[in-house]
């Protein structure tokens, strides 16, 4: 076996895995610094798990990182070196064994929690206003985002029709893309959203995908000035 096969053999999966892990870590640190500025009234028990967690997972990645330093970086052609196992190789599986059994424990807790509150009307009491601010927040944002594409449209209209008509399109497909991936994450979660999202239906709860483009036509027609209809029409006829 050649001593490039050696290599991409034995090292291929450490690399691979420690670039996984770093960007695993990086979610670790955000999850723990939301947790740490949201939930700052817990109890000191639960903090230092969360912190140990933490240093666990930092423990980690800093000894993937050092053995893969040790083979590619220390020891770079020295192929004898590939045959021993570094003892940080050893200390991260030990480490991950450790988190592991942490996780479980946390999870084991969640499961006693869904049993201790099955009820859909105690998780609404608990959540309800949260998940309705986060619905109305959403809104504003798409409502915001909207404005601003109908802005910087009409703001930068070039004068020529048919590059009027692809912007006009552009914007629907936008606008219709965040109606779509937003029918789909209600599609995905229809039990503890709909609590929230019953309260912004209109009157017609079935609305089609098409009744959602006439609507946006109309408003993009009226800011580019432009026979949409008229656009389509003559590309069909072409």
């Amino acid at each position: 076996m050649s001593e490039s096969l050696i290599v991409e053999e034995v090292m291929q999966g450490a690399l691979s895995g420690t670039l996984a892990t770093m960007l695993l870590y990086g979610v670790t640190c955000m999850q723990t610094f939301h947790y740490w500025q949201t939930y700052e009234h817990d109890r000191k028990f639960l903090k230092s798990m969360v912190v140990f967690i933490w240093l666990l997972e930092t423990a980690h990645t800093a000894l993937s990182v050092h053995f893969v330093e040790y083979y590619l970086i220390i020891h770079f052609g020295e192929f004898t070196h590939l045959g021993y196992a570094v003892w940080s190789m050893g200390a991260t599986c030990i480490i991950g064994a450790a988190a592991a059994t942490v996780r479980c424990g946390f999870g084991f807790a969640n499961c006693v929690l869904s049993f201790i509150y099955p009820m859909w009307t105690d998780f609404r009491t608990r959540v309800f206003a949260t998940m309705v601010a986060g619905q109305i927040l959403s809104a504003v944002v798409d409502g915001v985002i909207a404005f601003t594409l109908c802005f910087y449209l009409r703001k930068r209209r070039t004068g020529m029709k048919r590059q009027d008509i692809i912007y006009a399109t552009s914007l629907l497909a936008s606008l219709n893309a965040r109606k779509r991936t937003r029918e789909k994450i209600e599609q995905a979660v229809p039990t503890a959203d709909c609590i929230a999202l019953s309260l912004f239906r209109t009157a017609q709860p079935d609305s089609s995908f098409l009744q959602g483009i006439g609507v946006e036509k109309s408003v993009t027609m009226g800011i580019c000035n432009d026979s949409l209809d008229t656009g389509m029409d003559g590309h069909a006829t072409a």
